[in-house]
C-alpha cells in the first residue's frame, strides 16, 4: 500500500484509481465535514501505507477500500484520526530580531505576519532582508494567545531601527520611572486657560484644543 499522507485529496483518490483500489474519504478531526477532493489534503490512511492488499485490486468489498481522513487544506493534521486539531500558542518574539521573529512564527505555521515601524519617523524597508536586523517592540495578537489557523493568522510586528529604543506605551508618562517609587498623581482635570498650560505640568497638556 502506498503512503498518500501529505497528498490533496484529489490527487490522492487519482493514484489510488490508477493502482486499482477503491477509495473514500472523511473528515480527520471530530467536526465531521463532508471532504471535498479539490480542497482537502490526506492526513492518515487505512489500511496504513506499506501494508499489504488483503485481495487484488478493485476488490468488492467496501471494508477493504482504501480510506482517507483528511482536513481542509492548509490546516494542521490532529494527533489522531477523530481528534481535534491542537493549534499552538502565538511565541514571545518582543525583543528579538525581525529574522528571529520571522522564524518563529513560521515555525508554527504563521505565513501573514506584517511589519511597520513603532516609531513613525523610521523607515521600514519593503523588503524583509533589509529590515531582519530590526527589533520586535510589540506584537499583536500577544504572546501566549491560541490561535485558530495559523495559515490564516495575521501577526503584526512594531519594529525599531537597530541600536535605538522602543517609543513608550500609550499612557506612559515621558521620561520613565522617576526612581522615588511613588505614583504621581497628575490633575487633568485642572482648568487653566491659555496656550502657557506647560508651565504648570512640563510635559502634561491639560485637556485643551492645542494638545
Amino acid at each position: 500500500m502506498a503512503d498518500y499522507a501529505g497528498l490533496r485529496l484529489d490527487e490522492a483518490y487519482r493514484k489510488a484509481r490508477e493502482q486499482g483500489f477503491r477509495y473514500g474519504s472523511h473528515d480527520a478531526t471530530e467536526k465531521d465535514e463532508r471532504p471535498r477532493p479539490t480542497g482537502w489534503a490526506v492526513c492518515f490512511q487505512t489500511p496504513a501505507a506499506g501494508a499489504y492488499a488483503q485481495s487484488a485490486p478493485m476488490r468488492s468489498s467496501e471494508a477493504d477500500a482504501l480510506d482517507f481522513a483528511a482536513v481542509p487544506f492548509g490546516q494542521p493534521c490532529p494527533p489522531a484520526d477523530g481528534r481535534p486539531i491542537g493549534y499552538p500558542a502565538l511565541p514571545d518574539v518582543v525583543g528579538k530580531t525581525s529574522r528571529q521573529a520571522y522564524t518563529a512564527l513560521g515555525a508554527i505555521g504563521i505565513r501573514d505576519i506584517r511589519p511597520s515601524p513603532a516609531r513613525p519617523e523610521d523607515d521600514l524597508p519593503d523588503v524583509a532582508e533589509k529590515h531582519e536586523k530590526w527589533r520586535v517592540c510589540q506584537q499583536t495578537p500577544a504572546a501566549g494567545q491560541e490561535i485558530d489557523n495559523p495559515h490564516y493568522q495575521i501577526v503584526r510586528l512594531d519594529l525599531v531601527y537597530p541600536g535605538s529604543s522602543c517609543p513608550p506605551e500609550p499612557g506612559a508618562v515621558a521620561g520613565g520611572d522617576s526612581g522615588s517609587g511613588q505614583d504621581t498623581d497628575v490633575d487633568t482635570d485642572i482648568d487653566v486657560d491659555g496656550p502657557d498650560v506647560h508651565l504648570h505640568r512640563p510635559g502634561i497638556c491639560h485637556r485643551k484644543w492645542w494638545c
